[in-house]
């Protein structure tokens, strides 16, 4: 059976890693728009996976947003 071996963030080290506040990260958590978390007894950690599944969620959504206004873009003339 593979090992399942797992990094985990506090909100504050989540926050660091993603270069964000953490204030901006517990809005988000408290949004359900932020990354997955994990309650280790009465502790909220985020395991490096999930971040980096939610940042490259977050990035891809940020490239659809610019796609999709340089589709819709209007020349003026």
């Amino acid at each position: 059976m593979p090992s399942m071996a797992f990094e985990c963030y506090t909100i504050d080290q989540a926050a660091a890693a993603a270069n964000i506040s953490p204030r901006t990260l517990k809005r988000r958590l408290a949004n359900h728009s932020g990354p997955a978390v994990t309650n280790i007894g009465r502790r909220v950690v985020i395991r490096s996976d999930m971040l980096q599944a939610w940042l490259e969620r977050c990035t891809a959504a940020e490239a659809g947003d610019d796609r999709q206004l340089a589709s819709s873009s209007v020349a003026f003339g």
